[in-house]
């Protein structure tokens, strides 16, 4: 996976993580605006390195 890859296409767990993680910082609009882009997009919001590396394991 790379950081260009859409959050969708990840499997359920990391999509998960990634909600959860998201819904600290953000309204329910904009995580779902935001699981609807690519990992590169949440770059600034998440640290989206765990997640590449956690697909690669």
């Amino acid at each position: 996976m790379t950081k260009t890859t859409y959050i969708y296409l990840l499997t359920n767990n990391i999509q998960q993580a990634i909600e959860d993680e998201l819904r600290e910082t953000l309204s329910e609009q904009e995580i779902q605006l935001a699981l609807s882009s690519r990992l590169c997009d949440l770059e600034e919001t998440i640290n989206i390195n765990k997640y590449i590396n956690e697909s690669i394991s």
